[in-house]
């Protein structure tokens, strides 16, 4: 993948949208790729503290989900292109890549650089949390309502 394409695929990432190129060419530098075959389970660690990892899925679609007590999968979201996650968002679940997908690696540090570089970025990744945040209360009341 060249230089201009591994740029076009981070400047997907709404809440990249304000670096620059030069800025996007440094992150796309620094930061490695994990590649995942179609059905290929994700292989994430899931540290804390400072060494917590951030993904953003540049190309692809990967499925969270839970394995229920009898064995059946149960799927909790999907995250597709341009879609931001932290590594902690898979405590006791488990992913999947549903087509061949690519993943940036983002570290703590690397965040905490692009924030204090370029402010709006963290603007717009809480806006991008908050967004995220609403759609799992819909979904939750969703299903608490077909329960009743």
């Amino acid at each position: 993948m060249t230089l201009s394409e591994q740029i076009r695929m981070l400047s997907g990432a709404d809440f990249l949208e304000p670096l620059s190129e030069q800025q996007l060419e440094k992150l796309a530098a620094r930061c490695p790729d994990i590649f995942y075959k179609q059905g290929e389970s994700l292989s994430i660690p899931r540290e804390t503290g400072d060494e917590g990892f951030f993904y953003i899925v540049k190309q692809g679609r990967v499925r969270v989900y839970e394995l229920e007590p009898e064995g059946q999968e149960h799927t909790l979201t999907e995250i597709r292109d341009g879609t931001a996650f932290a590594a902690q968002r898979l405590d006791g679940a488990s992913a999947q890549a549903m087509e061949q997908t690519t993943l940036v690696v983002l570290r703590r540090e690397d965040m905490k650089y692009l924030i204090e570089s370029c402010p709006e970025v963290g603007v717009r990744f809480i806006e991008t949390l908050i967004k995220s945040l609403r759609a799992a209360e819909s979904r939750a009341a969703d299903i608490a309502l077909k329960e009743t």
